[in-house]
């Protein structure tokens, strides 16, 4: 148990909504967080990476595992990863893993390693166990979904160049998880973008989607059967693929879309509308140039994306920003620029749809992942982030 060094309150302010930023730390730990609680106290906590913090003011940080180094990927400096290189935490959800009434932490390291889960000793001082589930998952953009609809979430990841899932054995939930493909074997690799769960054709079944078209689910699939292809470019080319997708009824039609981002490491935020579920028009949310956005706009590298109903209208919202330095000080789009972290509110006028861009904040960004949610239980949904600006909390205000 150690207290922060530092703690930093402001108010973000955006037409409408309003913020308070909460610095954790302004050191690289991890690329993704997540929150829960881990000390039973009925408080969220924050977790990125090696440490988590105690709700509700994150003033004490814990450490659950050592930071890890190596000379390909992963220095450490200062007990932190230097913000030129990586961590070896890429995505991060708090879950009870064991099922014994204490919430774990789960990480997935840098794309093509492992996927662990670290279990709750139940005391601050104790030591977290640390199980391998998968001993390698691929794709940068993995996510718990409940395919099937046990009640059981699933991996959902790239894997010997497949897409499919990782499926836990619920009696057995410590043992490794079990690979599913459910496309032909194609090119991908670890550092592959863009993957996601949800409904496209309204058949009540979850379909997987992908930044070159979208994989429909068979009724009574099973385990390892190839689903139906049906090519669609959802990204801005092969190798230049978005982030986390998601399949949603934008403009209130009765068909779901599908959002995403089109380039992690360049430019784009669209989504695209569902005309028969065979064609596809794009929408630009956002593009390379201010004029792309109605609302002029612009920022690169939208490596995460969250959907979600900030403002409670009853419609779900985009929560995404800038990954910073996602290559370095010199790679990609602008690196350089602001670390801006945004919320595209859907707005429905006159049947026609459309994203308002909210400002949160212009000095943190996301990671490969960022999380939403109500934090502080106030009713109100807010945003955690962790990347190589550091660890923040955002919590909505009335």
């Amino acid at each position: 148990m150690q207290k922060l060094l530092l703690l930093t309150l402001s108010l973000c302010l955006s037409a409408g909504a309003q913020y308070k930023k909460i610095t954790l730390t302004e050191k690289f730990y991890s690329g993704g967080s997540a929150f829960g609680d881990l000390n039973g106290d009925g408080i969220n906590d924050i977790v990125a990476g090696s440490f988590w913090w105690e709700g509700p003011d994150y003033k004490v940080k814990h450490q659950i595992r050592k930071l890890v180094a190596n000379n390909k990927h992963t220095f450490v400096k200062d007990n932190a990863y230097m913000p030129e290189k990586y961590s070896n935490s890429f995505a991060n959800w708090v879950r009870d893993i064991n099922q014994d009434g204490k919430n774990d932490i789960l990480i997935i390291g840098l794309p093509g390693t492992s996927f662990y889960a670290y279990l709750n000793p139940g005391t601050p001082e104790g030591k977290w166990q640390e199980v391998v589930l998968r001993d390698l998952v691929d794709n940068e953009s993995p996510e718990l979904v409940d395919i099937d609809g046990d009640g059981t979430e699933e991996l959902i990841c790239n894997y010997d160049g497949y897409f499919g899932y990782a499926k836990m054995n619920p009696a057995k939930p410590l043992e490794k998880w079990t690979f599913h493909k459910v496309s032909a074997k194609g090119k991908w690799y670890k550092y592959t973008h863009g993957i996601g769960m949800g409904d496209v054709n309204n058949d009540g079944r979850m379909d997987m989607l992908a930044g070159h078209g979208w994989l429909e689910q068979p009724a009574n699939a099973k385990p390892d059967q190839e689903w139906i292809y049906h090519k669609q470019q959802f990204s801005n080319g092969e190798r230049h693929c978005g982030a986390q997708m998601f399949a949603y009824d934008v403009d209130g039609d009765g068909k779901n879309d599908l959002i995403t981002s089109g380039n992690a490491h360049g430019y784009g935020l669209y989504w695209f509308k569902n005309i028969d579920n065979k064609k596809f028009e794009k929408q630009t949310i956002m593009g390379a140039t201010p004029q792309d956005n109605k609302f002029g706009v612009k920022f690169s590298q939208l490596h995460a994306l969250k959907l979600i109903d900030m403002d409670k209208d009853g419609l779900l919202d985009i929560v995404t920003g800038k990954k910073y330095w996602a290559h370095g000080p010199k790679g990609d789009a602008e690196p350089m620029a602001p670390a801006v972290l945004y919320i595209f509110k859907l707005v429905r006028e006159n049947s026609k749809a459309y994203y308002k861009p909210i400002k949160v904040d212009d000095n943190s960004g996301i990671g490969s992942q960022v999380n939403a949610g109500d934090v502080n239980q106030d009713g109100l949904n807010d945003i955690v982030v962790s990347n190589k600006k550091g660890v923040f909390v955002f919590l909505q205000k009335q």
